[in-house]
């Protein structure tokens, strides 16, 4: 409904009539048919909503994390919880460094990518997938090794979102 004055009225019904009338008196002051233009909006549905697990790359997931998460350059390391991981006896010293540097190269979220043997031995590899703390998926020749972490160490992002990967991560479990 659009006013036109204090006693005069406007509107445009569901038939697209727009009537204006005198508001006391009722009297129908204009009647005419409108022609209302459609709007064509196209989108980009896919290109940009596409989920972060499904980057190939770091690029492909600056770009998919950009459209909803503000918080992507902030990085977030347990170091305390890094420590602890030296305790349990499970994992060498090698493979906590290892760990660590993957942590600190996070691309977002909890994923990174590059190439492991550029950073770290089969075994410390070995031991960090056999504890449970990444999971490793070689994308071939062209492509960097996606290494995605577990959250509870370290997290690049929104904080927010943290806490369900974390949840999904122990209720699935991660395996290789």
């Amino acid at each position: 409904m659009t006013t036109v004055s204090n006693r005069l009225r406007t509107i445009t019904d569901t038939t697209s009539h727009e009537l204006t009338f005198d508001t006391q008196t009722g009297e129908v002051l204009a009647s005419q048919k409108v022609t209302i233009k459609k709007h064509t909006i196209t989108t980009d549905v896919g290109k940009q909503c596409r989920y972060p697990v499904d980057a190939r790359t770091s690029e492909e997931l600056a770009e998919i994390l950009s459209v909803h998460d503000h918080w992507a350059d902030n990085l977030t390391v347990e170091a305390d919880k890094l420590l602890d991981l030296l305790e349990t006896g499970e994992i060498t010293a090698g493979a906590v460094r290892l760990f660590r540097q993957i942590l600190l190269g996070l691309a977002g979220r909890n994923i990174w990518f590059g190439k492991l043997a550029d950073i770290g031995t089969k075994r410390e590899i070995g031991d960090l997938s056999r504890a449970g703390l990444i999971h490793v998926t070689r994308q071939g020749k062209t492509l960097p090794t996606k290494v995605t972490v577990h959250p509870w160490y370290g997290w690049r992002g929104d904080l927010t979102s943290r806490q369900s990967y974390i949840g999904d991560w122990i209720d699935i479990g991660i395996e290789d």
